[in-house]
């Protein structure tokens, strides 16, 4: 111990102390924020942030932080309504952490993802089909109801995902529907459907069928999926799923939602698993690959349906 320099010592555990600042929420406290730990704190998160990704937006900087803001308020919020509730401590390196994770897991990802679309075979295919009753470009049979309008002004492969539309997941082409995706992208086709609410649809497969590109997640055979069935028993299924729905869909609390409703989150797993199942039998030997984003999209939707939540 000779060697040892009381005032270095000291003078390190006062800058680990001031990079790592420690935000102490109170055993009882059911609306946690950030701002709580003050502007030092705060700082310290950005700092932590920027020391790994330099060139992050303000915007996506803002967002990656109010996400786990947002994970922190329930997980505190959770604690202050248990049983036994604790004080808890968040370092700066820990909320920095799952911002930097949410970050590089779901915005860098989204900003690189490949520009998605359909095969020429696919335009093709469906081309050659028998149109639509709403393809007719005759003014006297135009009814906005149940027709499209100026139909020529289309291009060929908007045409063919129209019909596909119509021929395969079912729905009625009107011109509300083709202006509503004109020209655009299969992910925000997929993401025009859910936004008006259209329930029962196959995402999943409108997501293949239109090229959006896949990601990791389960892949279902005809006897389903090990994994997917029991993806609630193993954290690195769990871990990927609530990210998406912390991100997506934040007034939900899914994570919460599922660990305090077991026999609805169990229910909610077979019949998911059901559908998938039914889709690798329809596919005759090809696997069914389902992202975790599809994955947890569907798991809202059947909640919704079930009027679950």
């Amino acid at each position: 111990m000779n060697n040892f320099d009381l005032k270095k010592y000291l003078a390190e555990g006062r800058l680990f102390e001031e990079s790592n600042p420690i935000w102490v929420i109170d055993a009882f406290e059911d609306s946690a924020d950030i701002s709580d730990a003050g502007p030092a704190y705060k700082k310290a998160v950005i700092d932590i942030i920027k020391s790994k990704h330099p060139d992050i937006s303000d915007k996506d900087l803002e967002a990656s932080i109010e996400v786990m803001n947002v994970t922190w308020y329930n997980e505190a919020r959770s604690n202050a309504k248990g049983s036994e509730p604790e004080e808890m401590k968040v370092s700066a390196e820990d909320f920095a952490d799952g911002a930097i994770e949410h970050y590089e897991d779901i915005i860098v990802f989204d900003n690189n993802q490949l520009k998605e679309d359909v095969s020429s075979r696919f335009i093709k295919k469906y081309l050659s089909s028998p149109p639509p009753k709403g393809f007719k470009s005759n003014d006297d049979y135009f009814r906005e109801d149940q027709g499209i309008e100026d139909i020529e002004s289309y291009s060929d492969r908007d045409k063919a995902i129209l019909i596909y539309l119509e021929t395969g997941p079912g729905i009625i082409v009107n011109d509300k529907v083709a202006k509503g995706i004109k020209g655009k992208s299969g992910a925000d086709i997929v993401k025009y459907f859910q936004d008006e609410d259209y329930t029962y649809m196959p995402y999943g497969e409108m997501r293949r069928v239109l090229g959006v590109p896949a990601v990791a997640g389960f892949t279902f055979d005809e006897s389903g999926s090990q994994a997917a069935e029991n993806w609630y028993l193993k954290s690195q299924y769990t871990r990927q799923l609530n990210k998406i729905w912390r991100a997506k869909y934040p007034e939900l609390d899914l994570p919460k939602f599922n660990k305090d409703n077991f026999k609805i989150k169990f229910d909610t797993t077979e019949a998911l698993n059901d559908y998938y199942r039914g889709i690798a039998r329809e596919q005759k030997g090809e696997d069914l690959e389902v992202t975790y984003e599809e994955f947890a999209e569907d798991y809202v939707q059947f909640l919704k349906d079930a009027d679950k939540i």
